[in-house]
């Protein structure tokens, strides 16, 4: 073997438990003669003799010195290291042997951990000879470590052993000239009872896990953090618990544990204190009151602390001595419980005891009272249906009866949470209200609840309607103007839109009431409507025009008046001549011009009457 090399590779978290030292071998047969006659022993950890330097001049393999180093990680500094035990002189800062085991430089015997590994020794020895390399290690060595690997230095699978479910390993021609010891902290003892911080009887019994390749513990007990005033100090424990008797009281004291085998002891656990007490005393009942009728469910049950106090227990029933019956049966920390299995119109009773780690007080004599009544049952809306449209703004809201009600709460809001309330009764006796005016075109949500002696019941689900959309405004009239002459008997009339409608109604009529009315049509769509059906000649006449959508019809506008022109005077004839003869089959027939007319009606008959058929029937002519 040449240029081997040890490495320790350690990690640990830092406590104020002290660890005491053992002298644990591990030893290291190297089969080389190149080897030092003169034996030797590599320190691991905190051993006391552990000192300053290694002295490669003496500890080599044909002239390549073993050295110590440390792989990434490097172990915080003074926490961990391996050292020689001899001191040589001739290496710069080596100590002499006076100096020996006095806490020098790297020497890391003042540091404490409880995961910490205690002291190994790793010794060469040479007088076993021969080939190949081997490593000899302990078993039992779990109690002091949870982890524990031979491994290549530098990530290798060659050197790959479990230290803790072997006990050898030999290594022949490895393929890298280093190799590593990992060691990882120690698994402990976990102490389980009783608690860090409880209340126990004077003669408590100590228990923790049990650590496996453990065959005996160590448990000490004092007054102080330091363990330097013991009540106990018995290292004769086989199994993990510890009984004790006849302590004082009231008195804190401290516990800890260690586990040992053949090899030694490991490190202590982690302290735990606790206190010797009496049982605490009994509790005062604060609320419900004796006697409390109608509460409602869930209650709230409080009582005052107990001195010494850590738990407390709740018996509620339906009888005074809880013989039977009863409805809960719970442990708490605090000094309140809130109960909610409780049934309506019932009568309980309820009384609380205190208890720690030394026993139970007695039960505090027993209060009385009764649940409220069963609440309604959950209302259904009827109407209006889920997200109507077009709702009128004022309306009745309905719901059908819900069981157990003797009044309800209605809610009516512009949100669906009813943060934005428009509405709020809670009187209601019957199953429906009217509400309004509501604003229009607006969402609405609401929500009904049923209201007994015994309190709201469950509010219905939310249903919402919108409002319709406002009514529009009066439109204004435009032509004819107001008072125009000569209006033509067909005439069209023109007014402006209305924001919103949707159509308008128009009413001709020779009355101020728009009782004789000439023409009334609702159905427009436009601004504008032709009277198709001629009025009477020189006649007044009255209009006036509302516009309507689905919030319904706005007032009617101002009223017009107009006055349609005069009829034409007849007109003379003229040719042919009254009882003309000799008319040619082709005549030409002319009359009179009449003031006013726009066109002339002919007609010419066979017959005086002017019964159909008419030889000539035109109306267009305007010459």
């Amino acid at each position: 073997m040449r240029g081997w090399a040890l490495s320790v590779l350690l990690i640990v978290s830092m406590s104020n438990e002290a660890i005491s030292q053992g002298s644990y071998t591990f030893r290291l047969r190297a089969a080389n003669s190149s080897v030092p006659a003169i034996a030797d022993t590599l320190i691991f950890g905190r051993d006391p003799r552990a000192t300053y330097c290694i002295d490669p001049t003496v500890f080599s393999d044909q002239g390549i010195p073993f050295q110590e180093f440390e792989l990434p990680p490097v172990p915080p500094a003074g926490i961990f290291d391996v050292r020689f035990d001899k001191n040589r002189n001739g290496l710069g800062g080596c100590t002499t042997a006076s100096d020996r085991g006095q806490g020098l430089k790297y020497d890391i015997r003042a540091q404490f951990s409880s995961s910490q590994i205690d002291t190994f020794l790793l010794k060469f020895d040479p007088a076993s000879g021969g080939s190949p390399l081997t490593f000899f290690w302990p078993s039992g060595m779990n109690v002091f470590c949870d982890s524990m690997r031979f491994k290549d230095a530098f990530g290798g699978v060659f050197i790959n052993q479990n230290m803790l479910t072997t006990q050898s390993f030999a290594v022949s021609s490895p393929p890298h000239a280093n190799a590593v010891i990992y060691m990882y902290g120690a698994p402990g003892v976990g102490l389980l009872s009783p608690g860090c911080g409880s209340t126990v009887s004077p003669s408590p019994t100590l228990t923790w896990n049990a650590v496996t390749g453990a065959t005996k513990y160590r448990v000490q007990v004092a007054t102080d953090t330091a363990f330097t005033n013991f009540i106990l100090h018995d290292s004769t424990v086989t199994i993990p618990s510890r009984s004790l008797s006849g302590l004082s009281s009231p008195t804190t004291f401290y516990w800890r544990v260690s586990a040992g085998n053949v090899l030694g002891w490991g490190a202590f656990s982690i302290r735990c204190s606790f206190t010797t007490g009496s049982v605490p005393s009994t509790p005062t009942l604060i609320s419900p009151v004796n006697g409390a009728t109608a509460l409602a469910v869930p209650v709230t049950f409080n009582w005052s602390a107990s001195a010494g106090a850590s738990t407390y227990r709740l018996q509620v029933g339906t009888d005074s001595t809880f013989a039977s019956g009863v409805a809960v049966d719970s442990t708490t920390v605090g000094t309140a419980c809130v109960v909610g299995t409780l049934g309506f119109t019932t009568q309980y009773y309820w009384h609380v005891s205190a208890a720690n780690g030394v026993g139970s007080s007695s039960f505090s004599a027993p209060f009385g009272f009764t649940t409220q009544s069963q609440p309604p049952a959950q209302p259904t809306l009827l109407s209006p249906p889920n997200g109507q449209t077009n709702t009128p703004t004022t309306l009745t809201l309905s719901w059908n009866v819900a069981i157990g009600s003797s009044t309800y709460r209605l809610l009516v809001g512009t949100d669906s949470t009813f943060t934005v309330g428009v509405y709020y009764d809670s009187t209601i006796s019957g199953t429906s209200r009217l509400i309004g005016p509501l604003l229009n075109s607006t969402r609405y949500y609401w929500k009904v609840q049923g209201i007994n002696p015994g309190g709201p019941g469950p509010y219905s689900l939310i249903r919402n309607f919108t409002t319709a959309i406002a009514a529009p405004v009066a439109p204004t009239l435009v032509s004819p103007a107001d008072g125009a002459t000569n209006v033509v008997l067909t005439p069209t009339l023109t007014w402006n839109a209305a924001a919103t409608a949707t159509n308008y109604r128009l009413q001709v009529a020779r009355d101020t009431l728009f009782t004789l009315l000439a023409f009334d049509d609702s159905t427009i769509a436009t601004t504008s409507k032709l009277i198709a059906n001629p009025l009477l000649t020189n006649t007044l006449y009255y209009w006036h025009v509302l516009a309507r959508n689905a919030g319904g019809n706005s007032l009617y506008s101002g009223r017009f008046r107009f006055t349609t022109t005069a009829a034409p005077p007849i007109p003379s004839l003229l040719l042919p001549i009254d009882s003309a003869t000799i008319v040619p089959q082709s005549p030409t027939f002319s009359w009179s011009r009449s003031s006013g007319a726009t066109a002339y009606h002919l007609q010419v008959s066979s017959n005086s009457s002017f019964t159909p058929p008419f030889l000539v029937n035109d109306s267009t002519i305007t010459d």
